[in-house]
C-alpha cells in the first residue's frame, strides 16, 4: 500500500507544479500523510480516515486560516476596460481595409485600424476602440521598431 500512496503523491505533486492550485496542494499532503501511515499500519480504513482528516484540517488550515480559495477564479474584465491598453501585433495588416491579429490581455483578437498605415507583426499598438470581435488599434511610434 505504500508504493500506492507514493505513486499518487507524485502524480499530485506533478499536477500541483502545472496548476498551482490549492485543491492540489491539499490532497498532495493529505497523501503524505496517508503514505507515512501505511508505513505504520496495513489497515484501509485507517487509511482513509487518515486521508479525510488530513483532508479536513488541510482544507480548514487552507480558507479559514490563510484566507484563500479553491480553484483560481479569472478575473472579471469588461471590454470598455480594454480601451487604452498595449497590444502586440501577432498578424501584420496595412490598411483600414485590412485585418491582422493582436494579443490583448492574454487573448487574440482580429484587428483593424482607422488609420491608412502598416503594422507590422511584433508592433506594440494601443487600442482606440473595440466593435463586435473587433479592436480597433493605433501605433505607438516610440516603442515600435522601424
Amino acid at each position: 500500500m505504500v508504493i500506492f500512496w507514493f505513486v499518487i503523491t507524485i502524480l499530485l505533486f506533478l499536477v500541483y507544479l502545472k496548476y498551482k492550485d490549492n485543491i492540489f496542494f491539499i490532497l498532495l499532503i493529505s497523501c503524505i500523510n496517508t503514505g507515512i501511515t501505511s508505513l505504520i499500519t496495513a489497515a484501509y480504513t485507517t487509511h482513509l480516515i487518515i486521508f479525510i482528516i488530513s483532508c479536513s484540517l488541510c482544507s480548514f488550515y487552507v480558507v479559514k486560516v490563510k484566507k484563500k480559495t479553491f480553484f483560481r477564479k479569472a478575473k472579471e474584465i469588461q471590454l470598455h476596460d480594454l480601451v487604452g491598453r498595449k497590444a502586440i501585433i501577432t498578424k501584420a495588416f496595412n490598411s483600414f481595409n485590412d485585418v491582422g491579429l493582436v494579443k490583448l490581455n492574454g487573448d487574440t483578437w482580429y484587428a483593424k485600424s482607422l488609420m491608412q498605415d502598416e503594422f507590422n507583426k511584433g508592433h506594440v499598438v494601443t487600442v482606440t476602440g473595440i466593435e463586435g470581435l473587433f479592436v480597433y488599434v493605433e501605433k505607438i511610434e516610440k516603442n515600435n521598431p522601424s
